[in-house]
């Protein structure tokens, strides 16, 4: 299977009326645990966002078959980085 590059293209003016209202409790959450973060220090939230960076990485390289890695393995190197 094989795709042709395209450039990104503006959303359709329709999406305005997509009813997000089942998203609320995702953007919640996702609020209140930025803001318990930002509470705790900015050594937290950098850490956060460390890993946060480290898991797409990690993710991307699988999704483009780079590499091939187990589920243990990717979460041994989300929490403790790239040590070489």
């Amino acid at each position: 299977m094989s795709f042709r590059w395209s450039p990104i293209k503006p959303l359709d003016q329709n999406i305005k009326y997509l009813d997000l209202s089942y998203m609320q409790p995702l953007y919640e959450s996702w609020h209140a645990s930025l803001e318990q973060l930002k509470k705790n220090g900015k050594t937290n939230l950098q850490q956060f966002n460390d890993r946060l960076i480290r898991r797409f990485s990690i993710e991307t390289g699988i999704l483009e078959r780079i590499y091939d890695l187990d589920r243990g393995t990717t979460e041994i190197l989300v929490a403790s980085g790239f040590n070489y």
